[in-house]
């Protein structure tokens, strides 16, 4: 009998074991996240980028489908059709580190347009979330050079058909 509750209390330590590392990985992912970004359609929640900028200068892009407009949310790709990883150079990381630190300190006008059969971007840097129309939106010019910078280092290929 004794034999049996230490068997079943060596299990039950290597359960918790197993979930508090998967916890403990999944919760360091989220913090060593500099940046988020997303690129999406206006008329349908398929086909949307979603990026993720790490302090490990790894730069992870989902496409799928998403949850909604909120960037913010945890899982914003709810179905992810394919997701890559790159490794930045110190170059490609610093450009991008460069350029979200110059527009988290401009002071442009927020305000979105809203537009039918277009794209929209959302950037997260320093807890604060930039929203533009990519078509429509002229309202900071760090904004699209940002855009661009990332498009042009995503490990998947951006289509805006």
């Amino acid at each position: 009998m004794r034999k049996r509750i230490v068997i079943i209390a060596c299990f039950a330590c290597c359960i918790i074991l197993l979930v508090g590392g998967c916890l403990f990985a999944y919760l360091r992912q989220e913090t060593n996240q500099i940046a988020k970004f997303s690129v999406f359609p206006t008329g349908t929640y398929e086909g949307s980028y979603y990026f993720t900028l790490n302090s490990e200068g790894f730069l992870i892009c989902t496409l799928g489908l998403r949850a909604g407009d909120d960037i913010s949310v945890r899982n914003f790709i709810r179905e992810p059709e394919k997701t890559e990883k790159k490794k930045l150079s110190r170059t490609d990381f610093q450009r991008l580190i460069e350029l979200a630190n110059k527009l988290d300190a401009s002071e442009y006008n927020w305000e979105k347009t809203v537009a039918v059969d277009s794209w929209d971007i959302a950037f997260v840097y320093n807890e604060k979330i930039y929203a533009m129309n990519y078509d429509w939106d002229n309202n900071s010019p760090i904004l699209p050079e940002l855009v661009d910078v990332f498009i042009e280092l995503s490990p998947i290929v951006i289509n805006f058909d």
